[in-house]
């Protein structure tokens, strides 16, 4: 798996979205870091890139009711198990089992950088 190095400068080539988002931080003078990884398919694959980061991972699970009506991004501790059945009662509705999740990723949390 591919983890480059930690920036804390905009890529020097990077599409018009991209470098809009990176502009408007200079600009603004907004300290951040930026980390480039392979796509991540498993939690093992996340708990590479939080150890690189020295950060806390978190799983992203994009899920929806069974008519595909209400839709919920729910992210989580990633070392936190998701019981369907617990999610369902606090929204007040059901969802999907695991197996019928469509999207699945993680993200991970660092410190701040100083300013």
């Amino acid at each position: 798996m591919y983890l480059s190095p930690v920036y804390t400068a905009a890529p020097a080539v990077a599409d018009e979205r991209v470098g809009a988002v990176f502009a408007a931080l200079d600009s603004l003078d907004i300290p951040y870091i930026r980390f480039e990884h392979d796509a991540t398919a498993t939690m093992e694959d996340c708990a590479a890139v939080g150890k690189a980061l020295h950060g806390t991972i978190c799983k992203n699970l994009f899920l929806c009711n069974r008519q595909q009506t209400a839709f919920y991004l729910l992210t989580m501790p990633g070392d936190k198990p998701f019981h369907t059945k617990d999610l369902s009662a606090q929204i007040g509705s059901a969802c999907p089992s695991p197996r019928r999740r469509r999207w699945r990723s993680c993200s991970t949390r660092t410190p701040a950088p100083p300013r």
